[in-house]
C-alpha cells in the first residue's frame, strides 16, 4: 500500500529515545506497506475533515 508521512514525522522519529516506541512504530509502517487494504491496518482511524488522512494509534500514544 502507498502512504504518506509528514517531514515532521520523520525528524521527530529519528530523535526518538525510546527504543520500544521507534520498534512499534517500524511495525506499524511494514504493516501497512504490507496491506493491502486499509481494513488490515490494525489500530486505524480516519481523521475527520479530511478526505484520505488516518492516523495509527501505537501503545500510549
Amino acid at each position: 500500500m502507498k502512504f504518506e508521512v509528514e517531514k515532521a514525522f520523520a525528524r521527530d522519529f529519528r530523535k526518538l529515545k525510546n527504543k520500544e516506541l521507534a520498534i512499534a512504530i517500524t511495525q506499524a509502517i511494514l504493516q501497512v506497506s504490507e496491506a493491502s487494504t486499509i481494513k488490515e491496518i490494525a489500530n486505524l482511524k480516519k481523521l475527520t475533515g479530511y478526505r484520505s488522512a488516518f492516523r495509527i494509534r501505537i501503545n500510549d500514544y
